[in-house]
Protein backbone atom coordinates (compact mmCIF):
# COMPACT_ATOMS: atom_id res chain seq x y z
CA UNK A 1 0.00 0.00 0.00
CA UNK A 2 1.26 2.89 -0.99
CA UNK A 3 1.00 7.08 -1.50
CA UNK A 4 -2.17 8.45 -3.28
CA UNK A 5 -1.83 10.92 -6.16
CA UNK A 6 -1.95 14.18 -5.63
CA UNK A 7 -5.26 14.41 -7.33
CA UNK A 8 -7.32 12.41 -4.72
CA UNK A 9 -8.86 14.75 -1.71
CA UNK A 10 -7.24 13.47 1.55
CA UNK A 11 -8.23 12.64 4.36
CA UNK A 12 -5.69 14.34 6.29
CA UNK A 13 -7.24 17.81 5.28
CA UNK A 14 -8.79 18.47 9.04
CA UNK A 15 -6.36 16.60 10.74
CA UNK A 16 -4.18 18.97 13.11
CA UNK A 17 -2.44 16.19 14.87
CA UNK A 18 -2.08 12.02 16.23
CA UNK A 19 -1.20 10.96 19.43
CA UNK A 20 0.78 8.38 18.51
CA UNK A 21 1.05 5.27 21.58
CA UNK A 22 2.83 1.58 21.34
CA UNK A 23 0.26 -0.52 23.04
CA UNK A 24 3.37 -3.53 23.70
CA UNK A 25 5.87 -1.03 26.17
CA UNK A 26 3.46 1.96 26.79
CA UNK A 27 6.04 4.67 24.87
CA UNK A 28 3.96 8.06 23.78
CA UNK A 29 4.82 10.29 21.02
CA UNK A 30 3.19 13.43 19.01
CA UNK A 31 2.64 14.00 15.68
CA UNK A 32 1.99 18.36 15.23
CA UNK A 33 0.40 19.44 12.77
CA UNK A 34 3.72 20.12 10.43
CA UNK A 35 4.69 16.76 9.89
CA UNK A 36 1.30 15.70 9.16
CA UNK A 37 1.01 18.45 6.38
CA UNK A 38 4.78 16.77 5.13
CA UNK A 39 3.43 13.49 4.90
CA UNK A 40 0.85 14.71 2.74
CA UNK A 41 2.90 16.63 0.69
CA UNK A 42 5.21 13.50 0.55
CA UNK A 43 1.70 11.58 -1.17
CA UNK A 44 -0.09 10.36 1.76
CA UNK A 45 -3.71 11.33 1.76
CA UNK A 46 -5.54 8.10 3.70
CA UNK A 47 -5.03 7.62 7.02
CA UNK A 48 -4.41 3.84 6.13
CA UNK A 49 -1.45 4.70 4.75
CA UNK A 50 -0.22 7.22 7.14
CA UNK A 51 -0.54 4.87 9.55
CA UNK A 52 1.85 1.85 7.87
CA UNK A 53 4.85 4.33 8.81
CA UNK A 54 4.44 4.40 12.70
CA UNK A 55 6.10 1.66 14.33
CA UNK A 56 7.66 1.52 18.42
CA UNK A 57 11.94 2.00 17.76
CA UNK A 58 12.02 0.14 21.29
CA UNK A 59 10.25 -2.20 20.67
CA UNK A 60 11.53 -2.98 17.60
CA UNK A 61 15.43 -2.88 19.19
CA UNK A 62 14.39 -5.40 21.86
CA UNK A 63 13.88 -7.83 19.16
CA UNK A 64 9.56 -7.10 19.02
CA UNK A 65 7.97 -6.17 15.86
CA UNK A 66 7.31 -2.36 16.54
CA UNK A 67 4.06 -2.64 14.74
CA UNK A 68 1.50 -2.34 17.97
CA UNK A 69 0.65 1.25 17.52
CA UNK A 70 -2.39 2.63 18.27
CA UNK A 71 -2.88 6.32 16.39
CA UNK A 72 -5.41 9.05 17.80
CA UNK A 73 -6.42 11.70 15.34
CA UNK A 74 -7.17 15.42 16.40
CA UNK A 75 -9.28 16.69 13.87
CA UNK A 76 -9.52 20.65 13.26
CA UNK A 77 -12.57 22.45 15.45
CA UNK A 78 -11.90 19.15 18.67
CA UNK A 79 -9.45 21.43 20.52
Amino acid sequence: MGALPREFTSELADVIGIYIQCEDCGRKSYWPSFKVRAAERQGFRTVQALGSRFQCHVCEAQGGGGRNVTLRLVLRGQT
